[in-house]
């Protein structure tokens, strides 16, 4: 929490930690803008960034949604979502 009478920000731990030693924050599993917007980072490589498409395609037979599943099949777009 930060702390404005002292200005700065205060980390508490569980456990007891000597003074000086390194706290490493897990910031979750939290995609590049949001890593961005709220910590003022973004790593290169993060497996939790996601890009969202939304397609749409001109079947004659009206099986629109078999089509997408083909496309981003060949293009290897993982479809299973979280």
């Amino acid at each position: 929490a930060y702390d404005a009478t002292r200005d700065m920000l205060v980390v508490s731990t569980s456990a007891s930690a000597p003074d000086g030693s390194e706290l490493c924050l897990c910031y979750g599993p939290l995609q590049n803008w949001e890593l961005l917007m709220y910590y003022g980072f973004c790593p290169e490589s993060n497996p939790h960034d996601r890009l969202t498409l939304s397609l749409a395609t001109d079947d004659e037979d009206g099986d629109v949604g078999a089509m997408q599943q083909v496309m981003l099949r060949l293009r290897c777009i993982p479809t299973d979502h979280a």
